[in-house]
């Protein structure tokens, strides 16, 4: 046995305290007393040594005792505790759903005395982000589909809900929960509003992450967001796309009911149009409808900026930009008047108002300047549309500069160049063809001359 987990047990032994007290700064005052702590320090040596070598097989028997036998002793048990559980899910067929249950005990045990292993740990158990771990789990190693789905939205829950600004969702786990939901949908098309709202929740993740890891100085650190997070966040998009739930009619035949049922609701009216303004459906009638039954309750950032967008629509410019104005002023600080200035860009960008969408992405700048990377994006979406190829380009390097926009901006200048080809084709034909015709004229005219 280590010489210090010897001595360690030979104090023990002559402990008064009790093992149900569990939880202490020192090792000594968390392994039980007597020939319990001498048991435990024994195992707690031998597990360990097979861990750090990876050896989960020898590994996990002195690992179950510790587990069952003094569950504060340290917080390796759970960390190494998930890696030796997947070894023998993966590696001992025949008793597997035994090591599956225990795989989610180790998960239900961390949180059981998440409030002991914090009181000694730098590295805090965050309850959310945990079970958002455990729902991963559930679901790669054998859990139903649908126990799988409602324990990641209670997950998220808690993580949305959380007061430190470190609980978060994984970027794994939020990309099998966003899976989740797309099997749900294609299997029962009445999931349609949630997996538009399961859409713009896991977006938001990403971005607002995206955003997190702006503010990163590390550098190793903030690569290590943007690796987990724009990858899930490109595939969530591609999906969604993909699914085409978002479609136009269905969604005005789901809303059109339901805006006229909840129009004194204002947060269900909010929520329509969020939904809507998201999916390129914030020039439809029910959106409009929406937006003015939310701005006569009480006028707010997205009630203004859907009634902004109506009268736009109607042709009256000058009492659109009043909303749209109204809608930075009403947003509560200044890095969400910056985010609502963004959103009113992408909305005059999508009516074709070029010259009005850069007029918002300067004041979404000013407000927000950790956006300016999106904001630069999104400029070259706006030039790439009107086929300012330069421009777009341009506007691309400046995106790129932001680590976080590197890949995206990437992936829009190979479409730049593809369109660009494109269009140089159709025109060296058109050319060509203009030129023939020239000369079939200038024929024509030489014959018809005689």
């Amino acid at each position: 046995m280590n010489v210090k987990l010897l001595v360690a047990a030979i104090a023990v032994m002559g402990s008064t305290s009790a093992f149900a007290q569990y939880a202490g700064t020192q090792l000594v005052d968390r392994v039980g007393h007597g020939q319990d702590s001498i048991d435990c320090l024994t195992n707690l040596s031998t597990y360990g040594e097979y861990a750090k070598s990876k050896n989960y097989r020898d590994a996990y028997e002195p690992w179950k005792f510790c587990f069952e036998k003094c569950p504060v002793a340290q917080l390796s048990l759970y960390t190494n505790g998930v890696n030796i559980m997947h070894w023998m899910i993966l590696n001992d067929e025949a008793n597997k759903q035994a090591h599956f249950d225990l795989l989610m005990k180790v998960y239900d045990q961390r949180i059981q005395y998440m409030n002991e292993l914090n009181s000694f740990n730098r590295t805090k158990t965050l309850k959310g982000t945990y079970l958002c771990r455990k729902a991963y789990d559930y679901s790669e190693y054998g859990g139903d589909a649908e126990t799988a789905y409602k324990m990641f939205s209670e997950a998220m829950a808690i993580v949305a809900n959380s007061e430190d600004e470190n609980e978060e969702v994984p970027g794994y786990a939020l990309n099998r929960y966003f899976n989740l939901s797309y099997e749900k949908f294609k299997a029962d098309s009445n999931h349609r509003e949630q997996f538009i709202k399961d859409y713009m929740e896991s977006k938001e993740i990403c971005d607002r992450m995206l955003a997190k890891a702006n503010e990163e100085s590390d550098a190793n650190k903030k690569q290590q967001i943007i690796d987990q997070y724009d990858p899930t966040g490109y595939n969530i998009e591609i999906t969604f796309a993909e699914s085409k739930a978002a479609d136009r009619d269905e969604l005005i035949k789901i809303f059109t009911p339901k805006v006229e049922e909840n129009k004194s609701n204002l947060e269900y009216l909010k929520s329509v149009l969020t939904i809507m303004s998201s999916n390129d459906c914030d020039d439809t009638d029910i959106y409009y409808t929406a937006a003015q039954y939310a701005y006569a309750i009480q006028p707010t950032y997205e009630s203004a900026m859907g009634t902004g967008q109506y009268y736009y629509k109607e042709g009256k410019a000058q009492e659109s930009v009043k909303y749209f104005q109204d809608a930075i002023e009403l947003s509560p600080n200044d890095r969400i008047k910056g985010n609502t200035a963004y959103k009113v860009a992408t909305a005059q960008a999508k009516a074709g108002n070029s010259q009005a969408a850069f007029g918002f992405i300067e004041q979404a700048k000013q407000f927000n300047p950790s956006l300016t990377g999106r904001c630069n994006f999104l400029s070259a979406q706006i030039y790439a549309g009107d086929k300012k190829w330069d421009l777009a380009n341009e506007a691309c390097d400046k995106a790129a500069e932001d680590a976080v926009y590197t890949n995206a901006a990437a992936r829009l200048k190979e479409r730049i160049a593809s369109a660009r080809k494109r269009e140089a084709e159709v025109n060296a034909y058109n050319a060509a063809a203009a030129a023939a015709k020239a000369k079939r004229d200038k024929e024509d005219a030489f014959w018809n001359a005689k």
